[in-house]
């Protein structure tokens, strides 16, 4: 399959230049969340740790954020916090983050990641 630069696409996230799909963030209803590329206000790289949240498979220690399911989130050093308005974040967790933030970043320059 011969996917565009400016797309990401993982078997939990698809980012094109409209906007970004979160599969599985509905729990249990494993349901998508779509969020228009112009609802995201800025972006936060965190990194994960066995303490950090890298040992859930969904869902959030806290009500600021929401995790979608993902059953590689063992795998992962890095995530990413979306601010898109009120509470709760979603936090999402890409397969190859340098690839997410890259096409990210083309898609919407103006917006802060730090």
């Amino acid at each position: 399959m011969n996917i565009p630069q400016n797309t990401y696409r993982d078997h939990t996230l698809v980012l094109d230049g409209e906007q970004l799909t979160i599969k599985g963030h509905y729990f249990p209803w494993l349901g998508p969340k779509d969020v228009p590329l112009e609802r995201i206000r800025s972006v936060t790289r965190v990194p994960m740790s066995g303490w950090g949240g890298k040992w859930h498979l969904w869902e959030s220690t806290t009500l600021g954020y929401w995790a979608n399911v993902d059953v590689r989130l063992f795998r992962k050093n890095t995530g990413f916090v979306l601010d898109v308005g009120p509470s709760p974040k979603p936090f999402i967790t890409p397969d190859n983050s340098d690839e997410f933030e890259r096409v990210l970043r083309a898609a919407v320059p103006a917006v802060p990641l730090s």
